[in-house]
């Protein structure tokens, strides 16, 4: 406890306080890229994990095992056992133009515990080629597609 005096109270009747761990639990998205159960997702979803759990949106879970991290793009690969998974393939970013659709598609606040339906939002791409920055000593933010569909918390990934 912070405050001295009712560490020093809860002491006096309990005895020394015992340590606590805490465990973080994460939530994000991700998407098969290979029918081998390769899914990208970002690092900063998966990279700290002990345990890695995907649930899919016909409801099936899987542990997951971190398979590759660039922590300076925040990408990581993760793969979950099985195979024939419905995959998606990559787009190229160089056939890009400002003004097309794009939509985006997640499972934000986690709620893929109760329904796995994925929420999908569309926008445009707004800009090419944005940077922030560094954002922090690990991470450059660079190169990026600006768009004005709605992203949540727990579409990362």
């Amino acid at each position: 406890m912070e405050d001295e005096f009712f560490r020093r109270f809860f002491e006096d009747f309990f005895g020394e306080l015992p340590q606590r761990e805490y465990k973080q639990l994460g939530l994000g998205s991700g998407v098969i890229i290979d029918p081998r159960g390769y899914i990208l997702t970002n690092e900063h979803v998966v990279g700290e994990a002990d345990k890695i759990a995907v649930t899919l949106p016909d409801g099936r879970e899987f542990k997951a095992e971190i398979k590759g991290v660039d922590k300076r793009s925040d990408l990581a690969v993760i793969k979950i056992e099985g195979r024939d998974f419905p995959a998606v393939g990559l787009g190229d970013s160089d056939n890009l133009r400002i003004g097309q659709w794009v939509v985006a598609i997640g499972n934000p606040f986690g709620f893929a515990i109760h329904n796995p339906e994925p929420t999908v939002t569309a926008g445009v791409v707004s800009a090419l080629h944005r940077s922030l920055g560094r954002i922090s000593s690990d991470r450059d933010y660079g190169d990026l597609i600006q768009t004005d569909a709605a992203i949540n918390p727990g579409n990362s990934g």
